[in-house]
């Protein structure tokens, strides 16, 4: 082995020399050869220049202009012979014709010699025809006349022969020295390295032979025996380094206990914490697992993670130790289920990362996980309660919105974008026309209020809908404060009230004009009773009067004057409590058709349009109140048509009203008849439609109107059951729409009634609390032929009737009176006779009060104020039926 060891590192060295020389030699002589090129190119461009400018001063003749052409020829031999370089020399013509050409080469005719025609005389072109050729040229010329050219080639022959014999006697003499000092030197290197490095060799070869202080002191003799150069110096390290390692390993020695020591406490640590900690080798093995993660599955060291820990054969898709080991992350979190040899599920939040060597390796993965199987179920009775609230949100009947701070929309729930239009990414996507103009800034102060104080909000206010309906909506918000950070956000619900606020208007509207009703119901009977008086006296002097008469004409004025105020005060009454008259059975569209047809022949510029149902259901009303409501509609859409020309449009159909419709109205629902009546006029805004019921409310102009034609109609169809309801808009006519309940009754025409005074005998009792009404009514009935007996009051008349009353045939009885009213006195007169005819006379109509004591079995009505005519007619028809 050591003769081997020797003569390996020899020969490895004299082939290192060696080799070294020979690099040395073929850098010198390469060396050489590049300078020497350099050399002989220097010297032929030197030679070139030179020969090229005597061929130019040589061959022209500048006294006759021409080329020399006696002299050429000589002058290119003696050049050629003179030197060796030159491997052709030539001269040519302007046309490019050679005149001579002396060479071992022959180049020819020259084709591009026009190239040289506008050349300086003193132009030398150097060319390079190949690597051992240089070529130069030059013009010939005297003055500006261009005669030829000059052409010489030299070769690089001659002068590079001369090169390579001085390189290699120079790189011989090289060689010889470099081989001597060579061997001198692998000598002197054997014997004061070799030799010393194989001795300590010796030695270090020994380690692990022979304990380490032996071995310390070994290497100890052997550093004394070498001198302090370069190789004692590796001798002295060596005795360093295993002086230094007997010391590591002591105290290695010592950490090592120590390390266990530590290990024991880290072991005990670690049983006793209640986190799972698994350390896994690059390759999915168990290296090591605390006691927590060992009950868990049942696993121990050696072991793959995923068929233990996931009952797996493969590795888990959500590995993190393939993460990691794969480096994809640095750190892992993750959520695993793992199953309990007992068959229970346990959730664990695992954190793994690396465990690396000193040089970053990474030979482990540590996994910390945290047993959170109670949180993964409270997580999960969250989701479960999130999507019932969710449920709940989403059947809401009211618009749900959730918006952050700023306003920007996060959610809104179904009922949202039923009710208002919008769906989520239009609201998130773009401004939408949501918020009135006017209420924008009153809603960003109410918001700041309520991010800043958190106290639930509650307001009314109005929206638009995507297709711009305004909506009146209650508004109520409140914060969902999360940690009153950046994310909490604002929870709004909205209420559409538009209808309610329908209801409430159209309730508070009816109430009001219940209220005016009962007022001008008081006043008209108050009225009435005073028509009656006058009335009553016209009506006795025209029967006494001659039509010749000249008061008989002014006595008909003042009844036609009573009939005006009679038809005013029905007016009051038609909106008054009770302002029916007479009620029967009746067809709208005949109504209707007698209106259209009197309103078209007194106003011809309107064009009246009607479209009747073909089986309109009958309804209980009183036609000339009906008649008078469908008169004063047609008046005001005539007054409504700024040029006075337009159209109107009525349509009679049936209709189902459900209770959503008539509620506000506090009528029943069911059947009804609808009657629709659309003008062409101006139309009107929402303040003066809130108003146009309103008594006395007019737009005309002063002394145009009383502002009782629709307060009138609407007084009379609510009186009837029905409703009345109108839309309009400025500038885009009105409608009206009226609804009256149908009936079941059949509709019974009537004979004509007769126009004369009709006679009559018997004793009639005049009951009234008014001494006017007593004496007129008195007078009137006894022209008639009656004989009177007068009751001032209800008392009075229950006496008179219990004395006499088997001697009276009839009653004519006033409804309101002082201390015993009109319907006190029928019941008891009826016990005294069930059978007495009793007629009801009131400045009142006949339903309300009336139609009580009518219901009762009551035999009449008649309404002051009323003429003989009138009076006798009611009487006979009472007491002949």
């Amino acid at each position: 082995m050591k003769k081997t060891y020797k003569k390996t590192i020899f020969e490895r060295l004299i082939a290192i020399h060696v080799a070294f020389v020979l690099f040395l030699a073929m850098m010198l002589v390469s060396f050489q050869i590049l300078k020497g090129e350099e050399t002989v190119d220097k010297r032929l461009n030197e030679s070139g220049n030179i020969i090229a400018e005597m061929l130019r001063n040589s061959s022209v003749d500048p006294v006759v202009n021409t080329l020399a052409y006696d002299r050429i020829p000589r002058l290119l031999r003696d050049m050629y012979q003179k030197a060796r370089e030159i491997s052709f020399i030539a001269i040519y013509t302007s046309d490019g014709a050679v005149v001579e050409c002396i060479g071992e080469e022959y180049p020819g005719y020259m084709e591009n010699i026009n190239k040289f025609r506008d050349m300086p005389p003193e132009k030398i072109v150097k060319w390079k025809s190949r690597s051992d050729l240089i070529e130069f040229l030059c013009p010939l010329k005297v003055g500006s006349t261009f005669l030829g050219v000059a052409r010489v080639g030299l070769t690089k022959r001659f002068a590079r022969s001369a090169l390579i014999r001085d390189i290699f006697s120079y790189t011989g003499i090289t060689l010889l020295v470099l081989l001597v000092s060579g061997f001198i030197y692998v000598v002197l290197l054997q014997r004061w390295i070799f030799s010393p490095i194989k001795e300590t060799c010796d030695v270090i070869r020994s380690y692990g032979k022979v304990d380490l202080n032996t071995l310390l002191k070994n290497i100890r003799r052997l550093s004394e025996k070498v001198s302090p150069n370069d190789v004692g110096i590796i001798t002295h390290s060596f005795e360093e380094m295993i002086a230094a390692i007997v010391k590591r390993d002591s105290e290695l020695e010592e950490r090592t206990w120590e390390l266990l020591r530590e290990k024991e406490k880290l072991e005990a640590v670690t049983e006793s914490i209640g986190v799972s900690l698994l350390v896994v080798s690059p390759d999915y093995k168990v290296m090591w697992a605390n006691h927590v993660i060992r009950n868990l599955s049942d696993i121990s060291e050696g072991h793959f993670c995923y068929r233990k820990l996931q009952n797996s054969q493969d590795v888990c898709a959500d590995c993190p130790v393939s993460d990691i080991v794969e480096g994809r992350v640095e750190k892992a979190e993750m959520e695993k289920m793992i199953t309990d040899p007992l068959g229970r599920t346990r959730w664990h939040q695992v954190v793994a990362t690396p465990l690396r060597d000193r040089e970053g390796g990474i030979v482990g993965v540590l996994e910390v996980g945290i047993d959170i199987t109670k949180r993964k179920k409270a997580e999960e009775a969250l989701i479960r309660s999130e999507k019932r609230i969710r449920k709940i949100v989403d059947t809401v009947p009211e618009p749900i919105i959730l918006c952050n701070r700023e306003g920007k929309v996060q959610f809104v729930n179904p009922a949202f974008t039923r009710v208002f239009g919008w769906a989520i990414e239009e609201l998130q996507q773009e401004e939408v026309a949501f918020i009135p103009n006017e209420k924008k800034g009153e809603l960003k102060a109410k918001f700041k209020e309520l991010t800043t104080s958190s106290e639930p909000l509650r307001c009314e206010t109005k929206r638009f809908t995507k297709d711009g309906r305004l909506l009146e909506v209650i508004l109520s918000a409140a914060m969902i404060d999360l940690q009153h950070d950046e994310s909490d956000s604002i929870v709004i619900s909205l209420v559409d009230i538009t209808e309610r606020k329908r209801w409430e208007a159209q309730f508070h509207a009816d109430q009001r004009m219940r209220a005016i009703g009962n007022l001008a119901g008081g006043i008209a009977h108050d009225f009435n009773n005073l028509l009656m008086g006058i009335r009553g006296n016209v009506s006795l002097m025209l029967s006494e009067t001659d039509p010749s008469h000249p008061h008989y004409d002014i006595l008909q004025d003042i009844d036609e004057y009573v009939e005006q105020g009679s038809n005013l005060t029905k007016q009051l009454l038609g909106f008054a409590r009770g302002g029916k008259y007479q009620i029967k059975p009746t067809n709208l569209n005949e109504v209707v058709e007698k209106q259209s047809m009197l309103f078209r022949r007194a106003k011809k510029e309107i064009n009246v349009h009607t479209e009747y149902e073909e089986s309109l259901w009958v309804v209980d009303v009183d036609r000339n109140q009906i008649e008078q409501v469908l008169m004063n509609i047609y008046v005001n859409a005539w007054q409504a048509m700024p040029d006075g020309s337009g159209d109107i449009y009525i349509k009679t159909e049936n209709a189902i009203l459900d209770e959503s419709k008539v509620l506000p109205y506090q009528i029943k629902p069911g059947k009804y008849v609808k009657i629709s009546i659309r003008d062409t006029g101006i139309g009107m805004d929402e303040a003066t439609r809130e108003r146009v019921f309103d008594p006395f409310f007019t737009t005309k102009e002063k002394g145009k109107g009383v502002g009782l034609g629709l307060a009138s109609a609407y007084g009379i169809i609510r009186n009837h059951g029905g409703i009345i309801d109108i839309q309009s808009e400025k500038g885009k006519g009105t409608t009206l729409t009226i609804y009256l309940p149908a009936s079941e009754k059949q509709i019974r025409r009537e004979s004509a009634k007769s126009s004369e005074i009709v006679h009559g005998k018997g004793t009639i009792l005049l009951v009234d609390d008014e001494e006017m009404i007593l004496k007129v009514g008195e007078k009137m009935l006894q022209r008639l032929g009656y004989n009177v007996i007068v009751a001032k009051g209800g008392k009075q008349a229950v006496e008179l009737f219990g004395v006499d009353g088997k001697n009276i045939d009839m009653v004519i009885l006033d409804m309101i009176m002082p201390e015993v009213n009109g319907e006190e006195v029928f019941k008891l007169i009826r016990r005294v006779n069930p059978n007495i005819k009793v007629l009801l006379s009131s400045g009142y109509s006949a339903d309300g009060e009336a139609r009580k004591i009518l219901d009762q079995g009551c035999s009449g009505f008649i309404q002051k104020p009323f003429d003989l005519k009138e009076l006798s007619a009611k009487i006979r028809s009472i007491l002949d039926g």
